[in-house]
């Protein structure tokens, strides 16, 4: 199989039209710029490898079915999430953290210049529950600590 896939490779050769190659200018930008400007990144961290079905599929029940949502996997664990309806990005990014497969998706919304690179991921929403807290020890101060 492997002297097969290099004899392929060998005689792989592009046609004359794709050798020109494409050219991209602003308004392939602009374009780009309002697709992504109803999306975000998002990345699973954990030990297990995401599946990008499994979370597009798990993701929509969660986050209430909404309409036209397309995932886009970038990288390892590392996905694009594209809504249709602002106000359903919205109301994912402010009801964080999310958990996949018992991992956090750790959601960052999509702005110019944003890619996977891990420091873009590097802080996430937590809620923790502290049980046997004395009540007066229930005040705005000792929460922010």
């Amino acid at each position: 199989m492997d002297d097969e896939l290099v004899n392929m490779l060998q005689t792989f050769d592009l046609s004359p039209l794709e050798q020109n190659g494409i050219t991209l200018g602003s308004a392939d930008l602009g374009a780009r710029h309002e697709v992504c400007s109803m999306s975000s990144l998002g990345k699973v961290f954990g030990d297990k490898f995401a599946n990008s079905n499994g979370l597009h599929n798990t993701m929509k029940i969660s986050w209430n079915y909404p309409l036209g949502l397309k995932v886009v996997e970038l990288g390892v664990n590392v996905f694009q999430f594209f809504f249709c309806h602002e106000n359903d990005l919205n109301r994912v990014l402010a009801r964080r953290p999310w958990l996949f497969d018992n991992q956090f998706l750790i959601l960052q919304r999509w702005e110019e210049g944003l890619d996977d690179n891990v420091k873009h991921f590097s802080k996430t929403h937590c809620w923790v529950q502290i049980w046997n807290l004395p009540v007066d020890w229930f005040t705005p101060t000792i929460g922010k600590k």
